[in-house]
Formats: C-alpha cells, structure tokens, sequence
C-alpha cells in the first residue's frame, strides 16, 4: 500500500496534483503499484496466449481434441476445459522442433529483458494440486500437498468471487510475476471428496514417473477426470433423445434416420439434426405419408449441408429405398426451411466454413450481419463499452467477434471498403491483444486505400517478426515513398525473416490448391499463407517485383 500526499502528482497519471484528482475517490490509501503490476502481468500474460493462438492454434487444438472427449462435457464446461488446456500447452505442448510456444515466443518475440526473465521464470512452473485455506475477497494461502513444507499466501485477481473455496483444492500452475502469483488460465477447484481420486488418477497414469511429472503431461487428462467425477459425467454409448415434441409418426422418422446413420456422424452433429428436425416439425407440420422418404431428405442435408462428405440424390434414394426426385423434393424443404432460421446455424461450428457452398457473397454477408446483430443485442451495448480492450477475454463476447470480422470481409469483397476498415478498426479497439489476427487483414488494405499514415501505426503497434509485418514494411514503404534504396534494404529484413516468400511471389514454386492447416513463423507455410493473400496487390507493382527477384 502506497500512501501520497495532497500535494504530490496522483499516481493515475493524469499530471494533476492528488488532491484535484483521485484523492475523494481512494480515501489517500490506494494500492496503484499493485494496479500497475497486475496491468503488466495480464499484458503480457494475453500477449503471449494470442501469440501461440495465432501461430499454433492448429496444432493446439488437434492435440487438445485427440486427447480429450468433449462428447462428456456441457458446454460451459467444455469452454472452461479448453481455456485451462489452451493456457496449459501453451507452456507444455511442444508444437515445433520439440518446443512450446512460449518457448518459440521468446525466440520470435521482441521483448523487454524483464519480459524475457518473467517468461523464462514461467516456463519453470508446472501445474500441481493447492489445498486452499484463508479464501476471503481473492486473497487466500495455497498448500501443496506433495510438498506440505511449502505455504503461499497470494493475491490470485483471477479466482472467481462467490462463497470461499476454503477445503476445496486448486489444479493449476501458478505464475510469479513481481512478488504476486497468477494462475495460468482459469482456476479448476474441485472438492475434496473428489482429490483422492483424482491423485490416483496422476499417479496411476505412468506410474514409472513421479506424480509431478504425469501433471504436467497430462494435465488436460486429468482436469477431464476431475470435471467427470463433479458432475458425474458419463460416456455414452448412443445419441439420448427426449421425444415428447414430436408425433408418433415423426418419432419414426427420427429413428429411421437414426438406424441407417450409425456410425456416420458424431454425437454433436446428431445432435444437430435433432434440433433441425423437431424444429421442422413444430413450424411446417409434415404431412408424412412415407417415413423413408423425409429420413433420406434429412440425410442427403446432413451430408452436403452440414458435414464435408458429398453423396450423390441416387446414393441416398437407394439406401432408403425411394425415388432419386423424392430426395431432392424433401431435401430441398429442408434447406428452405433452414434459410428462414438461418441467423441460428451458427449452433453448427462447421457452418461459416461451408456457407460458399450454399450461399452466394451478399448472402454471406446478410448471414454474418443478422449474426453479429443478434449477438451484439445478446451482450448488450453496456457490456461491450464496459469491456472494451479486453473483450476477447469474455468467451460470450467472441460469437459477437467472429461473425463481426466474417462480415467486414465479407463487406471487403462486396467492395463496401471504407465500411468494412470502419468494422475491423472497431475490432482492434475492442480487442488490442488482436486473438483473431485482425491487423493481419487491415494493414495491406490500409496500405491499398492509401492510408500510409495509418499502416504505418499499425505496424508500430504491432511490430512482429512474421511474414506479414516484414514483407508489408517493405510494400508500404515502395507504395509510400518510391524510394528503391530504402525498399530493398527492407525486403532483404524480410528475405531473412522467411525466405520462401520469393520463390512462391515470383512464381518459381507453384502455390497449392488450398492453404494449409498450420503456419509457423519463418517456415514455408507461412510463405504460402502471405502470398494466396497478397498476390494481388504485390503484382501490381513490377518494380517492387523486380527488387524481390534481386534478392540472394
């Protein structure tokens, strides 16, 4: 606690004198240092998440979905296990040349050296089991049971208010960050009827290595199995429907759309289907004459609407033993139906991916607008304001952000310009730390517009050694000033930050049909990536081709 006189410049930075300042407000008793600190942490903190987001999130998340069954979870519980295990492999995931992404985010990342040492002292961490005792208004002490001579008392901002967490027991690492303790990612408590199993279950694991060593390895195994023993959660064998909206009639429908399916789709796409069926029924009131004949349209939908597999109308017809015209009369019910509801497909994460397939681009853009409207009135304009620069870190707020950026893209190719930079500069503000690589779609349009003096603050803000930074300094600056000099000095930077972007600008290497999954910054991905989406605007100028092919 820092006491400062009336006199003395307020600590808020404002330049006034305290008194004339902040003095009515803190009572001259304010702890600004501890603000200030804990201000730092969660920058850096977030600056290092979005980083392993943005450049390993691929990797990430197919390790994440291989190793875990989400089909167990809730969806509050699903988003909760998947923050903790995101946070968790961003420290213990190796994802490239045996390293982690904080590993790879000190050797990419320009950083302060007390930056640097607070990284390298969070690489040491592993997650391990507190006993928490003291809990009042987020200051509590932390037991570690496997080394009981150890007690912290810590200030954890990130430990939810409600009742006291006293006796229930935290599975978590924990991060110094200048004489305070963080949890890395959201706290898991569990009570301390399930502890004991949940220690068998890391000791049991591989019992050739210490229990510390199975946390840290399997930590998203095992926060799974604490969330499965607190809820009682239970693997499933088939898909469990409560029928009571549905007719007799229709009730058969579903299960003769289930029998000739099993196997085919997962847990969570029946899941869809249900919804999508009894939704059917309740508004358009099925005259079903013929059971097979909606259950082969259902399929031939679920094929081609919602999932990647194509299947031919003949294909469908005769597994369920009706006329190829049947499928597609009854098919194209459904897709009707579905355009009238469709602001609620986004239930569906596969959706935006396959909606150029069934929409045309002013359609695209109609679905993401209805989308972020309807997102935006869910959160409520109060709630956006009131967390402004953060928003991202709200998991409710990101439907609100993902179909935001899908649309100004969208508004981009429709040539609405001016209003799409509009949306994508409302999204930097709303989320500096930028998870959703927004800087990477606005820089080479500011610098297509024109607008120098923007790009070149953007690139400021966000100075990074990746494809995208490096190659559109020396773009921005050819556009800007024509000055060849300075422009090759620039792209020489750039050759050395990846050199493979050359070989695919000038055509030496031909580009793949479809991006690739996964870019790391320096590789050859990466190249690929920068160019399928500035080969445009580098073809328009020769000149600057020319000083790329003088590069060695």
């Amino acid at each position: 606690m820092k006491t400062v006189g009336r006199n003395d410049l307020c600590p808020c930075g404002s330049g006034k004198k305290y008194k004339k300042c902040c003095l009515d407000k803190n009572d001259n008793v304010i702890d600004f240092l501890f603000e200030k600190k804990q201000r730092e942490f969660y920058a850096l903190h977030n600056k290092l998440i979005e980083y392993a987001i943005n450049y390993y999130n691929d990797a990430i998340q197919s390790t994440i979905l291989d190793r875990l069954d989400f089909q167990e979870f809730t969806e509050e519980h699903f988003q909760y296990v998947l923050e903790a295990s995101y946070c968790w492999s961003t420290f213990h995931l190796p994802v490239t040349k045996k390293k982690s992404p904080a590993e790879l985010f000190l050797e990419n990342t320009r950083l302060s050296k007390e930056e640097q040492e607070s990284v390298e002292d969070w690489l040491q961490c592993k997650p391990s089991v507190y006993l928490v005792e003291n809990h009042a208004d987020n200051i509590c002490t932390l037991v570690d049971p496997m080394k009981p001579e150890e007690r912290l008392s810590v200030e954890l901002e990130n430990i939810p208010n409600g009742p006291p967490m006293d006796g229930f027991y935290l599975i978590g690492s924990l991060l110094p960050f200048k004489e305070r303790f963080y949890v890395n990612g959201p706290p898991i408590f569990v009570p301390s009827y399930v502890v004991k199993d949940v220690t068998e279950k890391i000791g049991s694991i591989d019992q050739q290595s210490p229990p510390q060593i199975n946390l840290k390895k399997y930590y998203p195994e095992i926060i799974q199995e604490a969330f499965r023993l607190m809820y009682a959660l239970e693997e499933s064998e088939q898909f469990l429907i409560d029928d009571t909206e549905l007719s007799l009639t229709e009730k058969e429908v579903w299960s003769c759309f289930e029998e000739n399916t099993k196997g085919i789709f997962t847990e969570a796409g029946m899941s869809v289907f249900y919804e999508l069926w009894v939704d059917y029924c309740y508004h358009m009131f099925p005259q079903i004459t013929k059971v097979e004949s909606y259950a082969a349209g259902l399929e031939y939908v679920a094929h081609t609407y919602f999932e990647e597999r194509r299947v031919t109308q003949k294909e469908i017809a005769d597994k369920y033993g009706v006329a190829p015209p049947t499928v597609s009369t009854r098919s194209r019910s459904f897709l009707e139906f579905m355009e009238e509801i469709k602001p609620e497909l986004e239930r569906n994460p596969s959706v935006p991916e396959d909606l150029n397939e069934v929409l045309d681009l002013e359609e695209q853009g109609d679905f993401f607008f209805d989308l972020m409207m309807k997102e935006q009135e869910k959160l409520g304009t109060d709630f956006i304001n009131e967390n402004r620069g953060h928003l991202w870190m709200n998991l409710e707020a990101r439907p609100y952000m993902t179909a935001k950026f899908n649309y100004a893209e969208c508004e981009l190719e429709l040539g609405e310009r001016d209003f799409a930079l509009d949306l994508l500069r409302e999204l930097l503000e709303e989320n500096p730390m930028d998870n959703q690589g927004v800087r990477y779609v606005l820089l080479p349009n500011l610098i297509k517009d024109g607008l120098f003096d923007e790009a070149r603050r953007l690139i400021k803000e966000y100075d990074d050694n990746t494809a995208n930074i490096t190659f559109n300094k020396a773009l921005l600056e050819y556009k800007e000033t024509r000055n060849f000099e300075k422009t090759l000095e620039l792209l020489k930077d750039a050759h050395s930050a990846n050199p493979h972007v050359k070989n695919y600008m000038l055509n030496q290497k031909s580009l793949p049909s479809t991006p690739p999954d996964f870019i790391g910054i320096g590789d050859e991905n990466e190249a690929i990536d920068y160019v399928i989406n500035h080969f445009e605007i580098w073809m328009e100028e020769e000149p600057l081709v020319a000083l790329l092919a003088q590069i060695e």
